[in-house]
């Protein structure tokens, strides 16, 4: 009977992700004195066995600290969507946002890259869903950057230059100037380029955040339901 008072308590440990060899130990060796201690009351087996891991769900449950699976993707999230916002309030904050949009682009691009490739290295430890978001997210700082960047990385000229300022919600409007003989400089025409930065950020928080409250529903449900 002890090796059975020993498998269920790992076997619960295991359930609540309790990995806590010392922990383990304390627990069955209390739960067999407690067996043992019933036995000699001359309590039967199974009673015995019954009062003995009695509390044994709640000891497990108090020291369980359950981990969202949903965590990384809505850590990933929250920071797209706050380089979005920045993006947002660069052409308002700065003179020459375009040269900010050539250089912070490239960054987030190349920081989404090295994530993929770090959560593909530690396959093991991440969800099918980790590598959309990533993948979605980088899809949309690289269309940016590729509309962007052919303004940003050509913004001086001896008589044409460009700017750029943010439009609300999903798109940069590009200004290109001409002079003439050194003179004053003078708009010649506007473009819009898409930027779905801000829309893709915020609703891939959106439906992470969902997700991760109803796993939380979920997993409180499933301790409340557990019964020895």
């Amino acid at each position: 009977m002890h090796n059975k008072i020993k498998k269920y308590v790992h076997e619960l440990m295991k359930g609540y992700k309790v990995f806590d060899k010392q922990l383990e130990k304390e627990i069955v060796s209390a739960c067999c004195d407690e067996y043992d201690m019933q036995i000699e009351n001359g309590i039967a087996e199974e009673d015995a066995y019954s009062a003995s891991i009695a509390d044994v769900a709640n000891i497990i449950r108090e020291k369980s600290v359950p981990k969202n699976k949903f965590i990384f993707s809505l850590i990933v999230c929250c920071c797209a969507l706050i380089v979005s916002l920045i993006e947002m309030i660069v052409s308002k904050l700065l003179v020459r946002p375009l040269d900010i949009y050539g250089f912070e682009l490239q960054v987030v691009v190349f920081a989404l890259l090295c994530v993929l490739v770090f959560i593909i290295i530690k396959r093991r430890e991440f969800h099918w869903f980790d590598y959309i978001i990533l993948v979605v997210l980088l899809l949309s700082w690289i269309s940016t950057l590729y509309q962007v960047g052919i303004y940003a990385y050509h913004t001086t000229m001896p008589n044409w230059k460009w700017d750029a300022e943010y439009g609300f919600p999903c798109f940069i409007k590009i200004f290109k100037y001409y002079r003439e003989d050194y003179g004053p400089y003078e708009l010649s025409s506007i473009k819009n380029t898409y930027c779905f930065n801000f829309i893709v950020s915020i609703i891939s928080l959106i439906i992470i955040s969902a997700l991760t409250i109803k796993e939380k529903q979920k997993s409180k449900g499933c301790c409340c339901g557990l019964r020895i």
